[in-house]
């Protein structure tokens, strides 16, 4: 998965985990050519 904060990007493998306030201008993509799964929590 590519994951992008603000202006930093990051390209995700299996294990790897991140944390940043939702507030943050954010998107992600797929990388991969076939089927990618997240688990994402949101919290107050």
């Amino acid at each position: 998965m590519n994951l992008s904060v603000e202006q930093e990007s990051w390209t995700l493998q299996e294990g790897d985990r991140f944390r940043f306030l939702s507030s943050r201008p954010h998107r992600f993509a797929n990388a991969a050519a076939g089927e990618t799964r997240v688990l994402w929590v949101n919290c107050l």
